[in-house]
């Protein structure tokens, strides 16, 4: 297709130019329209820089302020000029490039090649035409070359290219080279080698940082008959932090040393030999033939400028990194150029020794350098990467202990390597949660002769769950001692009863911790337990990985040595505080509603939610229809006067409400009308907390009284 292109091209030239290198611009438009369709689409995807559109425009397009690239065809249509030649026009086409982003170079070599059988143009024009499409097709030649010893000038080439970028594999990693390119044109001249680079490859990439592992000790605080439990003092949690140093604010981290792997084989400098060796070599003078691309002694002596005490000023410190190659190390970050200052400088003098720089230089020393992002709290996704944005560490050791972190929180960790002379790309990350921080000790809100209500608060950053462990002190019933039975749960947020009911014989395993509750919920009612006996309690947290974090503080509590009903007659005894608007998940209350029924439907009670309402009689149904409610209105029936066991809230931002889930304990009525709305005992029912404390209502105090709120 692009020889047909290139054909056509000639062709309708040399039927308007009639024989000369010059054609009507509209003339040719025209004939290219009429007769060669494709050629007219060809050069309206063909487009062309904005210089070579001044060339035929030659005032009015050169300050033009439209696209850098234009249209080959927009430019000829919007030209003022009525002539146009061919020498223009292979100009343009040596410039452009295709729609599809192909080079037309070679369009341009078979048009100027097809043109042999159609030009009628004298044999110097053609002979002008073929050097210009000679010239294009025969581009500059660029040629890549590589320093082998800078004191002897000795260069190598790598590549030649007619591109003005290459990439050069299978060098050593950390080692210095030093690059030059020369141009070579068609006629086979070369131009004076450019300005040399010295570059220093990288060093390999790390492997991610590693959790360390922790070192186990031995459990304490356990019963004096208990057995050893077999995962130390963990139950109920998989024995993360057991086994790996995390907790809720720390991490502790280790890594694998610079090893050849890590820098090539060649050691840091890309030479064999140690450090001493290389640095006795090179000031002895016996080092000359082995300096390789990059002369240390000569960058030393030109910055020392022959100073006896062979020192150079710590501004040019930056100068020197540059002329070794190894200023993208030290520039990638302020810290690295302070620290090498700080290590390099004489404090006395404020300069730097070359004796010193050199020994500095030539060390096979990698400095560790560790960062992390600013964490994820749970429950929140990742705005974006951010790796590396906070420093940790710095230093050659092979592990560290992270200190101020946030519980609970995920954490992503990468290394990086840093030497003198060359630095690594970040290793991949490592991601880490850390622990939650430890839940308040479970606070006691009632005590009954089998069961015991606890409450607890999440720590910072919170939790995702709670493991609830409890272990049996001693027992004061008569004759009971040796039974110790297995705690369960009843939890408060739901009506389920517990579903573990059994005695075991006493053995030492009745004084292990058992877990009692695992669960999202921090209200829960262990039940099970024996009557007049001592127990003690703790919780510990969970993350969204399952890791578990120190448990709390513990707490002791005693089952109660007799029942303790809450009846109505002992309603203002039982119920001594007056409850405002601190109602929390655990409160036992008091309060006083209102009864009304709608007069006009079947007799069932206006704002009764749903779950848990009573169900009228059927003397009440029927009374009249929906039409006649808003006429009538409520009928007052009575009060009703509810205790219950708060078990669970829930909170509708968008409608500012605040609903309690309730547990009735007892229910009375003011009025005969109103016995059909007596609650029963057990029944789950939920109001808003705002209705509650509509009226007076009031709480029974818990055994911890002083800790119930924050």
């Amino acid at each position: 297709m692009v020889a047909r292109r290139a054909v056509e091209l000639r062709r309708s030239f040399d039927e308007v130019s009639a024989g000369s290198l010059h054609a009507s611009r509209v003339e040719w438009l025209r004939v290219v329209a009429a007769h060669y369709a494709p050629l007219l689409s060809f050069l309206q995807g063909v487009t062309t820089t904005r210089g070579a559109a001044t060339h035929l425009s030659g005032s009015g397009s050169a300050g033009h302020s439209g696209p850098a690239r234009q249209s080959l065809l927009d430019i000829l249509e919007s030209s003022d000029h009525d002539i146009i030649d061919w020498a223009w026009l292979c100009d343009c086409l040596g410039t452009a490039t295709c729609r599809d982003g192909e080079e037309t170079t070679q369009f341009l070599a078979d048009a100027l090649t097809c043109a042999g059988g159609h030009a009628t143009a004298g044999a110097a024009a053609d002979a002008a035409v073929a050097r210009h499409v000679q010239r294009l097709a025969s581009p500059t030649t660029y040629v890549l070359e590589r320093c082998l010893s800078e004191l002897h000038g000795e260069w190598e080439e790598v590549l030649r290219t007619r591109f003005g970028e290459a990439t050069i594999n299978g060098l050593d990693a950390g080692a210095a080279h030093q690059f030059r390119v020369r141009a070579v044109n068609a006629a086979g001249a070369a131009s004076p080698s450019g300005r040399a680079t010295v570059i220093n490859t990288l060093l390999n990439s790390p492997p991610p940082p590693r959790l360390a592992r922790a070192h186990v000790r031995a459990t304490t605080n356990r019963h004096p008959r208990a057995s050893a439990p077999p995962y130390g003092d963990v139950v109920g949690v998989g024995g993360f932090e057991r086994r790996f140093a995390v907790s809720s604010t720390t991490v502790k981290l280790v890594w694998l040393g610079a090893t050849d792997k890590l820098t090539g084989g060649h050691g840091l400098n890309g030479r064999g030999g140690g450090p001493s060796d290389r640095i006795l070599a090179e000031w002895t003078g016996a080092a000359g033939e082995d300096e390789g691309a990059v002369s240390l002694t000569a960058v030393l002596a030109r910055y020392s400028h022959g100073r006896e005490d062979a020192t150079f000023d710590g501004k040019v410190l930056p100068d020197v990194l540059t002329r070794l190659g190894a200023h993208r190390t030290h520039d990638a970050e302020d810290t690295a150029l302070r620290a090498a200052w700080d290590e390099l400088r004489d404090a006395a003098r404020d300069v730097v020794r070359t004796a010193h720089f050199a020994a500095w230089w030539n060390a096979d020393v990698v400095t560790h350098i560790l960062q992390r992002d600013q964490g994820v709290p749970a429950g929140r996704s990742a705005g974006g990467p951010s790796l590396g944005t906070v420093t940790t560490y710095r230093g050659s050791g092979r592990g560290t202990e992270v200190h101020g972190l946030e519980p609970n929180t995920r954490y992503k960790f990468t290394l990086r390597l840093v030497s003198p002379r060359s630095h690594s790309r970040l290793s991949p990350p490592l991601e880490v949660w850390t622990a939650p921080a430890p839940p308040s000790s479970p606070i006691i809100v009632r005590d009954e002769t089998k069961a015991i209500v606890l409450n607890w608060r999440a720590g910072p950053g919170g939790a995702t769950k709670y493991v609830l462990e409890s272990r049996l002190v001693n027992s004061r019933d008569d004759g009971t001692a040796a039974q110790a039975p297995t705690p369960t749960v009843r939890h408060l947020a739901a009506p389920v009863r517990a579903h573990v009911r059994h005695r075991t014989n006493a053995t030492a395993a009745s004084y292990d911790w058992k877990v009692s509750y695992e669960g999202h919920e921090t209200t829960v009612r262990v039940c099970g337990l024996q009557p007049r006996s001592t127990y003690r309690f703790r919780v510990r947290a969970l993350n969204d990985a399952g890791h578990g974090g120190p448990p709390s503080a513990l707490t002791q509590a005693s089952t109660a040595s007799e029942p303790q009903m809450l009846v109505p007659r002992r309603a203002a005894e039982q119920f001594s505080v007056r409850a405002a608007g601190d109602i929390v998940v655990g409160d036992t209350i008091l309060f006083t509603e209102r009864l009304l029924v709608d007069r006009g439907g079947n007799g069932a009670l206006l704002g009764e939610p749903a779950r848990g309402a009573a169900r009228p009689l059927a003397s009440n149904a029927n009374r009249g229809n929906c039409r006649s409610r808003n006429a009538t209105g409520p009928q007052h029936v009575g009060d009703r006067t509810v205790a219950a066991h708060v078990v669970a809230e829930a909170h509708y931002t968008k409608k500012g409400v605040r609903e309690l889930r309730l547990e009735i304990v007892w229910c009375t009525v003011s009025s005969h009308d109103a016995a059909p709305y007596v609650l029963r005992p057990g029944d789950v029912t939920q109001r808003d907390a705002a209705h509650v404390i509509q009226f007076q209502a009031f709480r029974q105090p818990w055994v911890d009284e002083h800790k119930r709120l924050p």
